[in-house]
């Protein structure tokens, strides 16, 4: 009989070093968030950033002249301290209240506790909870399984294409866009709903 290797259970710590890191350089943030570009009233707009870390969204947001009304959800509270919208607008958790705009760029992308499984419903999770609180869009990022290779395997969370397809019909949008050339390891999804759904 084959011995089984223990579980490596890794807190998110390991993937995140410091308040500071968010796993992705000043020029791909950037052209992920790129995609909202395609939302009318992006400025007068209400946005929720799920999995903000140090709110890097709302830098770009500001740079970019728009002046939409952000608020700023993450599980470390020491990258929130680092975000510059008011201690108000910063949660540890999926605040209730209506937003136009659900983002969430990066949330479960690493495959913290070795269980893949259950990031795959975390993610669910916040979806739906994202659905409760917009009528309008979400935006989401999953890692595209083709682009992981080696021991990456063990650490990111990769998305087949049928997988993909299978949470966009899930979250049942009126419209959607795939996104397949704004970072080369992920897809990055636009979705809209009707406001009579």
């Amino acid at each position: 009989m084959r011995p089984t290797r223990p579980r490596l259970v890794r807190d998110i710590g390991f993937y995140y070093r410091s308040p500071e890191h968010t796993g992705y350089g000043e020029e791909l943030s950037a052209r992920r968030f790129s995609v909202l570009t395609h939302i009318p009233d992006l400025g007068t707009s209400s946005l929720l950033d799920i999995g903000s870390g140090r709110c890097n969204l709302l830098t770009w947001l500001r740079g970019n002249g728009y002046q939409t009304h952000y608020e700023a959800v993450d599980i470390r509270e020491d990258s929130l301290r680092l975000c510059p919208c008011p201690p108000t607008h910063t949660h540890t958790g999926v605040p209730t209240g209506a937003q136009d705009i659900v983002c969430l760029f990066g949330t479960v992308t690493f495959n913290i506790g070795s269980d893949q499984e259950a990031n795959r419903e975390l993610l669910l999770d916040l979806l739906g909870k994202s659905l409760a609180l917009t009528p309008r869009h979400i935006v989401f990022t999953v890692m595209r399984e083709d682009r992981l290779h080696g021991l990456d395997r063990i650490q990111l969370i990769g998305y087949a294409r049928e997988q993909l397809e299978g949470l966009i019909r899930w979250l049942d949008p009126s419209a959607f866009h795939v996104h397949e050339d704004l970072d080369p390891n992920e897809w990055v999804v636009r979705c809209s709903f009707a406001s009579d759904k």
